[in-house]
């Protein structure tokens, strides 16, 4: 028996018949109290064996209250003499956890791992990059320590559990705050999460030391975003605010609510999407879809399809607006339109330029919408001619196709002909706006249209000025 281990026993026996011995029970006790055994010497000679009864009573007799009675039935049915049978146990007591801080937002930003696509495929482009964070979003809470249970050991005596120490109080950083009940940390501004250490800022303007390409991913950030480096192909840039790019852009889109500039021009490549809700500053335009609500300003635009809801300004020692087309609200600047090539160009202005495109959209479906529907009139006549009361179920229910896809078809060419009326009146407010400034030369082949009259030029016209006076495009030399 191991030290410190309390062992009693009882023993049953008879004084008339000193010569039997009966079977006989010991109580091993672990040291720290949770593990109650016990174990049994046989009866000699005709010596009588110990009953549950008996046994229950011997326990609780050494105050043994944590009792397992289908574990002493079990012992007394298996009783293997040579073993220990545990019947009691304890029960530990379950301590508090520590208080935390719990950052709600994925700090391991240098552990770049790609977006998963929906067909399982790593996508490489999508990196996350950056942490955003918008305008009253929770950044980290207190929690507070998860309280604990006392325990109680094979005599029932309690058993006290350590207590968990409390959270640390959160420090507010730059543009975040702590809530009223100091158990929150909030962001007062929409930008990057910074994570240094135990504080946690915001910064509205992400700035990348680098170019934007296989180590960094697409970029979507709620704020500003300065790159000190270009773009490459395929990559895109979103964001919240302004972007600026010291370096070139040959990426796939560069989409943002305020202002870009481009330092070294912009290069696109197929499908190509620039959109900013503000200006567009680069040192060139080239082969790219271009959509600004305010004004751009560039030396050249080459190859673009451009909707400007301002003004092209383009100035540099020799600019340049050649191929494609590009519609603005209010004027257009340029040393040369048009290229001695006859590299066709086409130039609205006075126009503004998402009505203009909605109304060019509808225009087109109405085309389509009406070439359908005289399709469908069409095969119907042929059914008609034919006698529909000798038509097969099948071919009825064809017919009967035609029948409702030229209802369809009508009604829609109903609803975008109203539209179109009303985009057109709007348009039509604005007739005599609008204003094209040649500085050099207009190359013959250029399409132009100032307001709501529209004029091809034949011949090339150096230095003038071109506007719409009284729904007549009006030139002036310079």
């Amino acid at each position: 028996m191991d030290s410190g281990k309390e062992r009693k026993y009882l023993r049953i026996s008879s004084e008339a018949a000193l010569f039997v011995k009966d079977e006989e029970i010991f109580i091993d006790v672990s040291e720290d109290a949770m593990k109650c055994y016990i174990y049994f010497t046989p009866p000699e000679k005709e010596g009588r064996c110990l009953s549950e009864e008996e046994v229950l009573a011997f326990l609780t007799k050494r105050n043994i209250v944590r009792i397992n009675r289908r574990a002493v039935q079990s012992a007394l049915e298996k009783k293997d003499y040579s073993l220990k049978y545990l019947v009691a146990e304890g029960v530990f007591p379950l301590d508090e956890y520590d208080g935390y801080i719990e950052v709600l937002f994925n700090y391991h930003k240098k552990d770049y791992k790609p977006a998963i696509t929906e067909d399982g495929r790593a996508d490489y482009r999508n990196l996350n990059y950056v942490e955003n964070a918008v305008k009253g979003q929770v950044l980290a809470k207190r929690i507070d320590p998860v309280p604990g249970k006392e325990g109680i050991d094979v005599y029932g005596r309690a058993i006290a559990y350590k207590k968990g120490k409390v959270a640390p109080q959160l420090i507010a950083g730059r543009n975040t705050f702590i809530s009223d009940d100091n158990n929150q940390l909030i962001a007062s501004k929409s930008g990057e999460i910074l994570y240094m250490g135990r504080r946690i800022n915001i910064s509205e303007v992400l700035e990348i030391n680098s170019d934007i390409g296989p180590s960094t991913g697409n970029i979507n950030f709620v704020g500003s975003v300065k790159i000190k480096g270009n773009v490459a192909m395929d990559y895109e840039v979103r964001s919240g605010g302004n972007i600026e790019i010291f370096g070139t852009f040959e990426g796939k889109s560069l989409i943002a609510e305020g202002d870009i500039t481009v330092s070294g021009g912009i290069q696109g490549k197929k499908n190509t999407v620039i959109s900013a809700k503000g200006n567009l500053s680069a040192k060139f335009l080239s082969g790219a879809e271009i959509n600004t609500g305010g004004s751009i300003y560039s030396d050249s635009i080459l190859r673009c399809k451009v909707s400007c809801g301002g003004s092209i300004e383009l100035c540099g020692p020799k600019t340049i607006l050649s191929g494609g087309t590009a519609v603005v609200h209010k004027f257009i600047s340029s040393d040369i339109i048009g290229s001695a090539m006859a590299a066709p160009t086409e130039v609205v202005v006075g126009l503004n330029p998402v009505l203009y495109t909605k109304y060019m959209d509808i225009t087109h479906n109405l085309t389509e919408l009406k070439e359908k529907a005289e399709e469908y009139a069409k095969s119907i006549g042929v059914f008609k001619r034919n006698g529909l009361m000798e038509l097969s179920e099948e071919r009825k229910k064809t017919y009967y196709g035609f029948v409702h896809s030229l209802k369809y078809t009508q009604q829609k060419i109903s609803e975008l002909s109203a539209e179109a009326v009303k985009i057109k009146e709007a348009l039509d407010n604005e007739k005599n706006s609008g204003e094209i400034l040649v500085k050099e030369i207009i190359h013959g082949g250029v399409k132009i249209q100032v307001g709501n009259s529209v004029m091809y030029i034949r011949d090339s016209i150096k230095k003038c000025r071109i506007t719409n006076e009284n729904n007549k495009i009006v030139i002036k030399h310079q």
